[in-house]
């Protein structure tokens, strides 16, 4: 479905420096010494050499049947991470505002900035940041028009400023699907668009989860909101 960036270790770090509950729990590693348990007879498919036909076909059905739930498991794994918004929701954009304190851009006071900003010329493709359901299309107060979607486990993404939203409520998304187009409704100051992180109804710093590593901060003629 989408290629996860940073690889599943590295997202794991990163999200259990905001909340270890984030992380998709996984079999705790087995101690370097000491060992023991209970004497229990071999399995099937861990037996002794084979001495037939018949035990060779059951022990490969044993193996296969490991296999499968080995991975389902993976499969659930790798759909918890697609579920993480780590993709960046503009291919090609500067980097405006940040989260946390600034000067608010209308009235220059100090005020609280709630997500991180991606400027670019209006109309320019957005897309989910992971999968999820959208859960609010439309417009909304100073956000203008923004698209919300709810990722589950308490992760959700919003999109503010937009010119359009191009999914409606209920749909399902995937990481990377178009879901709207950049545009500067609500309070807004130019082209650009708003993007947060909440995690249980509080804002987080969208850094947290989107790599950055390609992208420089603009110095010069930043759209903000």
């Amino acid at each position: 479905l989408l290629k996860v960036v940073d690889g599943h270790e590295d997202i794991a770090r990163k999200l259990a420096r905001i909340d270890p509950g984030l992380v998709p729990e996984q079999a705790p590693a087995r101690g370097a010494d000491g060992e023991g348990g209970l004497l229990l007879p071999p399995r099937p498919c861990q037996a002794a050499p084979l001495v037939d036909v018949q035990q060779g076909t059951a022990a490969a059905r044993c193996l296969r049947r490991q296999l499968d739930l080995l991975l389902d498991a993976v499969s659930r794994r790798n759909a918890d991470f697609l579920a993480i918004p780590t993709h960046r929701p503009v291919d090609k954009a500067r980097l405006g505002s940040a989260f946390g304190n600034r000067l608010d851009p209308f009235n220059r006071r100090l005020a609280f900035h709630s997500g991180l900003d991606f400027a670019a010329p209006g109309g320019t493709e957005i897309q989910a940041a992971a999968g999820g359901r959208v859960v609010a299309a439309g417009p909304f107060s100073s956000y203008g028009i923004r698209v919300e979607i709810d990722h589950g486990n308490g992760l959700l993404t919003r999109y503010a400023h937009l010119s359009r939203a191009e999914v409606r409520v209920g749909n399902v998304v995937m990481p990377g699907q178009r879901i709207a187009a950049m545009g500067s409704t609500g309070r807004s100051t130019g082209s650009h668009l708003h993007f947060e992180v909440l995690y249980r109804g509080e804002f987080v710093d969208p850094q947290h989860f989107l790599s950055l590593g390609d992208m420089e901060k603009a110095l010069d003629a930043l759209a903000q909101d």
